[in-house]
């Protein structure tokens, strides 16, 4: 079992950060001055500031008797809020990540083009769908024209018993 580790609590807001969660706490301590949360405190200081402007300008284009840009401005300044700032998960024991890559094809075409015309080596990742092929050869039969397939027909014998 992994033992769980403590919460860590924001001294100048009352948060509580837990495995990246946040809870709002009723206590609050006065404000001092942290390094670690210097980046949150910026940001919403920005936020505060941006929003403070537009209200600003809200209430000079009222004056002006610009209603609709007033109303523009202060629905912006309402939702303005400071970016998240994310820290780093707290380390744990015993626990461990790594980092794995895989490859995802966006555009077919784009990749069996290159292998075809730039690196003939990779031939092998381009696999062919034989139940496909065989599908269109049972439904166009002599008809199938595809370049590098052709339609091949097996006779097939079958005999069954009188009893």
């Amino acid at each position: 079992m992994v033992p769980i580790p403590e919460p860590e609590r924001h001294p100048c807001r009352g948060i509580v950060r837990h495995e990246g969660a946040l809870a709002f706490t009723k206590h609050r301590e006065p404000a001092q001055v942290h390094p670690e949360h210097d980046d949150e405190d910026k940001a919403d200081e920005e936020a505060r500031k941006e929003k403070e402007k537009l209200e600003q300008q809200a209430e000079k284009a009222e004056a002006k008797g610009k209603i609709e840009k007033a109303g523009e401005l202060r629905e912006q300044a309402q939702a303005h809020l400071a970016p998240i700032v994310s820290s780093a998960a707290p380390k744990i024991s015993g626990i461990a990540s790594r980092e794995t890559w895989k490859a995802e094809v966006t555009d077919k075409m784009a990749f069996v083009r290159h292998v075809v015309e730039a690196r003939p080596d990779l031939i092998a990742l381009v696999l062919i769908d034989q139940s496909g092929l065989n599908a269109q050869a049972r439904s166009l039969k002599d008809a199938l024209a595809l370049p590098g397939v052709k339609a091949v027909k097996e006779t097939i014998l079958a005999a069954r018993g009188n009893s």
